[in-house]
């Protein structure tokens, strides 16, 4: 590859009981990648069809080396248990013949093609798929961005805490010694005042405010929650695992919805995939 990179956005497709994600090479990658993620219930030996088959299909529209993979509900890799020897297949196209082929391992460049894909290339293969040119000059710049960000915030939680620990309290009691008199006096009376209306809460005479009722009441679950998690550690890393996990079955299949509703989104069954939806 060139030192200009050519960043592609991927190409999501419907296909009922999954969806594929394509994304072309990036960077310096020679091969590009297909994402096959299952939302139904389906056996490894039907999830390693729709690989292979999806596979061939890619890469007769794009020419180019494609490594595919499987993904479940939550965005986990799919193990295919003893249906195919590894989790992913390689497609490429013979160097000799021409016609496609799979395999199920891991591949070196020099194993499938004899040149590099150039821009040029690429651009060609790639056409009609949206694209960002991307220099060296552009990557150290959006480094340098991000380091700055991460500073500045940095720098204003320090100030921050310096403000709010040293500043505040300094600022205080220099306002309190050389401050008037009348200051004092009106310091006096509204510690007073809280102390009294704090009073009034606790004996029931004065009812707390709405917003204060229910910081109160989070307060009070956060604790029973902090009691309840210290005393069972293991089974709040369980039910961590069973949120995160619930969140990205949520997100996969709202994609997952979008897709399907999108106009042409499900290919036409001439293509080799309805195939073997027919099966």
């Amino acid at each position: 590859m060139a030192s200009e990179e050519l960043d592609f956005d991927s190409v999501k497709e419907d296909r009922g009981w999954y969806f594929v994600e394509y994304q072309p090479p990036q960077g310096t990658d020679w091969f590009a990648t297909l994402q096959v993620v299952v939302t139904q219930p389906a056996s490894d030996h039907r999830v390693a069809a729709a690989m292979e088959l999806e596979g061939k299909a890619w890469l007769k529209r794009y020419s180019v080396p494609l490594m595919v993979s499987a993904f479940d509900d939550v965005g986990e890799l799919r193990d295919l248990g003893d249906t195919r020897p590894c989790a992913y297949v390689m497609a490429y196209c013979d160097v000799n013949t021409g016609k496609p082929r799979l395999c199920w391992r891991e591949l070196r460049e020099d194993e499938i093609i004899d040149n590099d894909f150039d821009d040029e290339t690429l651009l060609r293969v790639y056409a009609g798929i949206p694209f960002t040119r991307t220099t060296p000059a552009d990557r150290d710049e959006e480094f340098r961005a991000s380091a700055r960000s991460v500073r500045t915030g940095r720098r204003v939680v320090v100030t921050g805490l310096l403000v709010w620990l040293a500043a505040i309290p300094v600022a205080w009691a220099i306002l309190q010694w050389a401050g008037p008199r009348w200051l004092g006096v009106l310091v006096l009376v509204y510690c007073t005042l809280k102390a009294l209306i704090q009073a009034l809460k606790l004996l029931g005479v004065l009812k707390p405010l709405r917003r204060e009722q229910e910081t109160q009441e989070r307060n009070s679950r956060m604790e029973h929650y902090f009691y309840h998690c210290e005393q069972n550690p293991e089974g709040f890393e369980r039910l961590k695992i069973e949120n995160f996990e619930r969140d990205a079955r949520e997100e996969i299949l709202n994609e997952a919805q979008v897709l399907r509703e999108e106009p042409d989104s499900v290919r036409d069954h001439d293509e080799p995939w309805a195939e073997q939806e027919n099966e």
